[in-house]
């Protein structure tokens, strides 16, 4: 196409317009011939493309089948097809002690050879573990499991729950499918009642056929752990009486029981008989009734119950307990008691249980009280109790209310329990300390202060300790360090329960290796009195000292308080600014350095550095706080409470401390 030059000087005559004009037609008929071109070509190249691309699609469809060939090819020649099925069974055993205990389900549904093995081991399915409501999981999935079990012993862990409630005592409410799931379960478990090891039955408020429990009766030989219960409130009205396994009939002492290997024992809301058979030689005993089924259940009989397991362990109750009838036995020994929990809203009547009891292994020691409860002497008791138990190592320690009003003013002072700190010096080799809903003042402060035993021996309030007035804090049982007789006695009240604390000290002297029974009354009345008692025990000569047990420490230097303690929590208490300002003396006492600094490995120092320290739902301490506390303990774990009747707002005056 020839190139046109227009004049930009003036407007073109009339034989350049017509060039020009003619040059743009042609131009515009070379596009449409372009575009025509362009087109054909492109449709071209579509449908060669759809032509390569079905090619390459046929070529990877037949690499495919090819793969699969070789595979199937490969798997025909795997060593795994030359395993004997003998190993191919020992592989599932090992698959299922690893703690899938319900692999045999998986593997059965692999191919026809697996799964002729898993069926041919009744020890896969040998364990029931649900945690299930009865629409997922049909009574026959039960059936299937027990009759593939063969006759192997069998672990039964089954947790229900329901979606819906339903009334409380009424068998009727709920669903008919429901209802009738509990008793058919039943009947097929109690078939196989002789085969049972291990059995836990857990349930919520909704399991409308709780009645079939009550079926559970006859000979169980191989049965060493036994849990049944409701997760949270009873569906047992208190006046049933039901004639299942723990309500059994008393029998002699000679007489076989039906469970003769049972260990374990756990009810939850659920009938008892604490003369049943059942609650004869056990090393674990928890009961958590209320007052389901336990009509009449005195101390005394709580007492013969506890009498017919002489090498309990672990010992948990939370039980209401009517008022005793008959007058009390002789102290109860449990010589193996490692672990013992107490609890309920009849603080006398636990106070009265702990006298009675004698535990020297003892090495973790819970009280659970309900909100509101008188603990009026509950201190004493349980420095009587350390003390008769002479060579309790206790380690862990809990102490306060389990429950609370639904209204935020139980955080305040009026709602808060009174924490023993006269039971502190009992505990030389504590290391865990759990405090619940408790009034936090006192502990801080003696644990913090070097001279601890002092601050509770004279203290600045006479409750700081939560004794009485007047009576100081008995402590002979370990890290109440004993200085000399001389010096004038402290005027003080010498009550009962320290006398009888200082005869049980002396007829104890021999099995619990004092100095000698005379030594054992001195040290109890020296405690009881407060100290001095120069003029009491002169007797003894002046300057003469009493030491500490044999296997306790001696006194060093400064008079710290469980000074091996290492982790320490609150719970629902209150964290005033007061609270807030001796939790940071208590660190700085305790762990002196930051983590990493060149004393803060604390493996010989006195104290022991605390190593964990917990706030849960202590309402507000203050993110600064929690930092300066960070770096000076390893864990530091803090949960804000959801009531805001305690919150106090930042920031604190923590200048000059």
């Amino acid at each position: 196409m020839p190139y046109l030059t227009l004049p930009l000087d003036r407007l073109p005559n009339a034989s350049e317009t017509a060039m020009g004009r003619q040059l743009i037609q042609d131009a515009r008929d070379s596009l449409v011939t372009l575009r025509d071109r362009a087109e054909k070509e492109r449709l071209e190249f579509e449908e060669r493309k759809a032509v390569y691309e079905a090619t390459i699609n046929s070529l990877l469809d037949q690499e495919r089948e090819l793969e699969v060939k070789i595979a199937k090819a490969q798997a025909f020649f795997a060593p795994i097809r030359k395993m004997p099925d003998e190993l191919l069974g020992d592989v599932f055993l090992i698959i299922w002690a690893s703690g899938d205990k319900k692999c045999a389900w998986k593997l059965a549904t692999v191919n026809r050879k697996w799964r002729n093995v898993a069926l041919s081991i009744p020890r896969l399915w040998s364990t029931i573990q649900l945690k299930t409501n009865t629409a997922i999981c049909p009574a026959e999935t039960i059936r299937l499991w027990l009759e593939r079990s063969g006759n192997v012993p069998l672990d039964v862990d089954i947790t229900l729950m329901y979606q819906s409630s339903s009334s409380r005592n009424d068998d009727n409410s709920g669903s008919g499918s429901d209802i009738a799931w509990g008793y058919i379960v039943f009947d097929y478990l109690i078939k196989n009642l002789n085969r049972w090891k291990r059995f836990r039955f857990l349930f919520n408020s909704s399991f409308p056929s709780i009645k079939a429990l009550d079926e559970v009766k006859g000979k169980a030989p191989l049965l060493e752990e036994f849990v049944v219960g409701s997760n949270d409130n009873p569906l047992v009205a208190a006046n049933d009486h039901w004639h299942w396994l723990p309500s059994g009939d008393p029998r002699p002492l000679n007489t076989p029981s039906s469970t003769p290997k049972l260990k374990t024992l756990e009810l939850r809301y659920v009938p008892f008989r604490y003369s049943s058979p059942m609650l004869r030689n056990l090393s674990s005993l928890k009961l958590t009734n209320g007052s389901v089924g336990t009509q009449g259940l005195t101390l005394n009989r709580v007492i013969t119950m506890l009498s017919a397991s002489p090498r309990l362990e672990s010992l948990e109750l939370h039980i209401n307990i009517a008022s005793n009838v008959l007058p009390l036995s002789t102290p109860l020994t449990l010589e193996e008691l490692r672990h013992l929990r107490l609890g309920g809203n009849q603080t006398p009547v636990i106070q009265q249980l702990i006298g009675q009891l004698i535990t020297p292994s003892l090495r973790s020691l819970a009280i659970d009280l309900e909100s509101r409860s008188d603990t009026t002497g509950l201190p004493e008791a349980l420095s009587g109790l350390l003390l008769r138990s002479s060579g309790a190592v206790v380690k862990s320690f809990s102490y306060g209310a389990t429950s609370s009003p639904s209204s935020t003013s139980f955080y305040s002072s009026s709602y808060q329990t009174i924490f023993p700190t006269s039971v502190l010096p009992n505990l030389f080799h504590l290391e865990e300390l759990n405090v619940s809903a408790c009034d936090v003042i006192a502990i801080l402060q003696v644990l913090a202060s070097s001279q601890g035993q002092q601050d509770l021996d004279h203290p600045d309030d006479e409750t700081d300790f939560g004794g009485p007035p007047g009576l100081a804090p008995p402590g002979v049982g370990g890290g109440m360090f004993i200085g000399s007789f001389g010096g004038t006695a402290t005027p003080a009240v010498l009550t009962n329960n320290a006398l009888t604390n200082a005869l049980a000290a002396a007829t104890n002297a021999g099995a619990g290796g004092l100095a000698s029974p005379l030594t054992a009354v001195a040290t109890a009345l020296l405690n009881a009195t407060g100290g001095g008692a120069g003029g009491l025990l002169g007797g003894l000569g002046a300057g003469a000292s009493i030491p500490n047990p044999p296997g306790q420490p001696q006194p060093f230097g400064d008079d710290y308080l469980c000074p091996y303690l290492r982790k320490l929590t609150f719970k629902n208490c209150q964290m005033s600014q007061e609270a807030i300002i001796k939790v940071i003396k208590l660190v700085e006492a305790r762990n002196p350095d930051r983590i990493g600094g060149a004393g803060s490995s604390g493996d010989a120092a006195i104290p022991r550095r605390i190593r964990s320290l917990e706030f849960q739902e202590c309402g507000h301490v203050g993110g600064d706080v929690i930092e300066w506390l960070e770096e000076r303990i390893e864990n530091v774990v803090y949960t804000e409470a959801t009531g805001s009747a305690f919150r106090i707002p930042p920031p604190y005056p923590y200048a000059g401390l």
